[in-house]
């Protein structure tokens, strides 16, 4: 294969003009294409952000390369050949160019002056054409680049005034090129100096009306009446707001397109006008220009808060009020998914559990049961243990993508502990009595704080014993929306299912180690061998059995055998099956234990059998109650995995290591 004619390279080079991040946000009505034009095509998340070359060299062609120039960013290819030339070079936003040089470094051909790539927001023919642009090599000089100025060319209503480009950064106003805070990540009010941003200062006296929101929600101050007319907003604008992308689970991505949104700062404003108290009630009777609220968001189960569901988001007067709509319905949702996962469904799915635990292990005193539901609330406020079971995390944060929605339901169930240690909705008479009554009560109770928050964030009350001096009802509403919580269904129905299964294992764990501390059935011990008697390799070959800090650590008991005053059995087949059910992690739990009590590892001679009566000291034996947590131990970065001595067996010399 040889050149055209007295061509000295025959080819070209093909990409396509936009990048896989490209985002194309226009409106059908805009550009007069059906939405289903304007939609992703089959295919294109796989598309590769790659630049394509063939070209034919003449015979005998030897060390020749290519220089690709790709956004300012160049790369030399080497290695071509007489005859065909194939493959892929870079592809970045920006100009586009290739050279082809032969041996001596002459440039023999060129191909440029095509359309620039475009990456981003840029979208310059409003859809996702990923249709190639080819140039032909020629043997003339390299074209002049292309200006990369294209944009989508959007015929929009405009409304009133000229809203400028979205701030980049945080600037906004006539001072500023007219750019608008709507849009920007600072805040949605232009503040008198010209900036972004939520606070009274940028949304109130001052507030250019013509860059963003201003006070009350409104995008102008100027008159009484003027109330979010649809008017106001551009169709422009309200096409940006709605077409913001929130099918993500991206917990960062949803707060910053919370606060582009303008829904934020909107909310916001909204309850400093209006004022917390109903404010539900308010917000539905405004957006839906209602004479009397139809919504009923503060009680359980009413099954009338819902979302939007059909309305779309250009029919909400003003737009941003759709986004607060969408958090409002999915809350409420997540409140009936917890309650239903805890009460409905959950009390009959545990039964079984219980009754099971009950059987092998024994039945906790009735003294117990309080413990045990201070450690249920403890677990619902500090998420111990949950952190295990995330498999999809944000970079640098423990809980992932599920941080915000988890940390605003641990909270709600913060409000159920009392100073004194009781439980707000349980009758400490309702735990007199064996387990298997009991913790349906307790579940029942505890889970009535899912109504108490209906009441105080959807009606706009401070819950009881907080202070108005350190927080106002419109803040403590605002908190349980601020980071755009719950504005991905998917990601509110994981977190749901995430926080109900966690706390469910941590209840039935707890209740399993508070039934075999009864020593109803067994007297069940935490076996450790003397340091450094058992090697790894040795105690990690034994089923059940865990090397932590020189030592070989077991679940076991203490059991009388002929004349020897006890001795300790490890837990093993059945019994070992029937255990992880309850202690899944089971390692974890042996390494709780262990640290709980040092006495006995610390004088293995004198814990070495035996018992009080004859010379075994009663440290042997004693550990410390299990620490209770609270939301004060709820660490984003670093959650806990179990309290303090939730594990807390007595722990016994493994006597088999007499023989290793």
């Amino acid at each position: 294969m040889k050149p055209l004619g007295s061509d000295t390279v025959t080819g070209a080079y093909w990409y396509k003009t936009i990048l896989s991040d490209t985002t194309c946000s226009a409106s059908p009505d805009a550009v007069g294409i059906e939405q289903q034009y304007l939609d992703k095509p089959e295919g294109y998340s796989s598309a590769k952000d790659v630049a394509s070359y063939a070209l034919v060299l003449p015979a005998g062609a030897s060390g020749w390369s290519l220089r690709v120039n790709s956004g300012g960013k160049t790369d030399t290819l080497t290695g071509l050949k007489g005859g065909l030339n194939y493959g892929n070079a870079q592809l970045n936003a920006g100009a586009q160019s290739i050279e082809v040089l032969d041996s001596s470094g002459t440039v023999v051909a060129t191909a440029g002056g095509g359309r620039c790539v475009y990456g981003g927001s840029a979208c310059p023919d409003c859809t996702y054409s990923i249709n190639p642009n080819v140039i032909d090599f020629t043997s003339g000089k390299l074209p002049a680049s292309s200006k990369c100025d294209e944009k989508c060319t959007a015929e929009e209503d405009d409304g009133e005034g000229d809203w400028g480009d979205v701030s980049k950064d945080g600037k906004c106003g006539s001072d500023n090129g007219n750019t608008n805070c709507i849009g920007s990540s600072f805040g949605s009010c232009c503040s008198r100096d010209g900036q972004c941003g939520m606070s009274s200062s940028h949304c109130g006296t001052g507030c250019q009306k013509s860059a963003g929101i201003c006070f009350g929600g409104k995008k102008t101050v100027d008159d009484d009446d003027d109330n979010d007319d649809a008017e106001k907003w551009p169709t422009s604008l309200t096409n940006a707001i709605c077409g913001l992308d929130f099918n993500t689970t991206d917990a960062t991505a949803l707060t910053s397109r919370w606060i582009q949104s303008g829904a934020a700062t909107w909310l916001l404003n909204f309850l400093n006008e209006y004022g917390a108290e109903d404010w539900t009630d308010d917000f539905f009777m405004k957006v839906f220009d209602l004479n009397a609220p139809t919504y009923d968001c503060a009680s359980l189960l009413s099954g009338n808060c819902p979302g939007p569901l059909n309305t779309k988001c250009k029919e909400y007067v003003p737009p941003p009020a759709y986004y607060v709509h969408l958090q409002i319905g999915n809350l409420y949702s997540a409140l009936d998914q917890i309650w239903a996962g805890m009460v409905t469904n959950g009390i009959d799915s545990l039964a079984e559990q219980i009754n099971d635990i009950v059987t092998k292990y024994g039945t906790p005193p009735e003294d117990d049961n309080a413990t045990i539901l201070n450690m249920f609330v403890g677990v619902l406020t500090s998420l111990a243990g949950i952190s295990g079971s995330i498999d999809q995390g944000a970079p640098g944060i423990a809980l992932g993508k599920y941080a915000n929605p988890l940390t605003i339901i641990a909270g709600i169930f913060a409000q159920a502990a009392v100073a004194d240690g009781s439980v707000k909705g349980v009758d400490p008479d309702d735990l007199k009595t064996e387990l298997q009554k009991s913790y349906g009560r307790m579940f029942r109770g505890v889970m009535g704080q899912l109504n108490y928050t209906r009441q105080t964030v959807f009606g706009g009350k401070l819950p009881d014993g907080w202070s108005s001096d350190e927080i106002s009802a419109e803040d403590y509403v605002w908190i349980h929306f601020a980071k755009g919580e719950w504005l991905n269904k998917k990601l509110k129905n994981e977190a749901v299912d995430l926080y109900v299964n966690n706390a469910q294992q941590k209840f039935l764990e707890f209740a399993t180690v508070t039934a075999m501390k009864s020593e109803n059935k067994k007297k069940y011990r935490l076996l450790a061998s003397p340091k450094s008697c058992i090697s790894k390799e040795k105690c990690n070959s034994v089923d059940g059995a865990y090397f932590y800090k020189d030592y070989c650590l077991a679940f076991g008991y203490q059991a009388v055998a002929g004349m020897t005053p006890s001795i300790s059995v490890r837990l093993e087949g059945d019994d070992l099956a029937d255990l992880r059910k309850y202690f899944p992690d089971l390692n974890g739990a042996l390494v709780n234990n262990f640290d709980c009590a040092p006495y006995a590892r610390e004088h293995p001679d004198e814990c070495s059998g035996g018992s009080g009566l004859n010379g075994r000291p009663k440290e042997c034996s004693e550990i410390p109650e299990a620490t209770i947590p609270s939301g004060k131990d709820l660490d984003l970065d670093s959650p806990m995995t179990y309290p303090k001595c939730y594990f807390n067996l007595p722990t016994n010399v493994w006597e088999r290591c007499k023989n290793n």
